[in-house]
């Protein structure tokens, strides 16, 4: 099966992958998971799923702290690696690219965000936290972009 993985490469962020319908078939928040659980998650879902994903293109900014910098840049390097590791081609869109095209522009406000994401996904409004709105969204924009091929 077919599936589009969207990567939120934030300290609170996550990895989703939706189906070419749209439906959600995998989260994981990365929110204090390990190395190794993270890595765990991507073999799993790369054995179970033909997957193209999108890793969200960050930069750090000067309201961010140099922990909070450095994490964001960890977080970035490390998904980057596991998606080399278990071959999984992705592209790297900015915010304002994939935003812009599902009409949800946050300019940092993860409301914004998680409130499109209710809006997508009425039947998983529970399911749908701050840490996994902007990793489906991801995934949609790549979904939607893959289909008007």
């Amino acid at each position: 099966m077919r599936g589009f993985l969207g990567l939120d490469p934030g300290e609170h962020g996550a990895g989703s992958i939706l189906s070419s319908t749209g439906k959600i078939l995998s989260t994981f928040s990365f929110h204090k998971a390990t190395e190794a659980e993270m890595g765990s998650w991507f073999k799993e879902v790369k054995d179970k799923y033909i997957l193209t994903a999108a890793l969200e293109k960050v930069r750090s900014s000067p309201q961010m702290g140099c922990v909070s910098a450095f994490t964001f840049g960890w977080n970035y390097g490390l998904l980057r690696g596991l998606l080399a590791a278990v071959q999984i081609p992705f592209e790297e869109p900015v915010p304002q690219t994939w935003q812009g095209a599902l009409g949800c522009l946050s300019k940092g406000d993860k409301r914004v965000t998680k409130q499109k994401a209710h809006e997508l996904w009425p039947q998983s409004v529970k399911l749908i936290t701050h840490e996994l709105a902007d990793s489906l969204l991801i995934a949609e924009w790549l979904r939607q972009k893959a289909t008007r091929k």
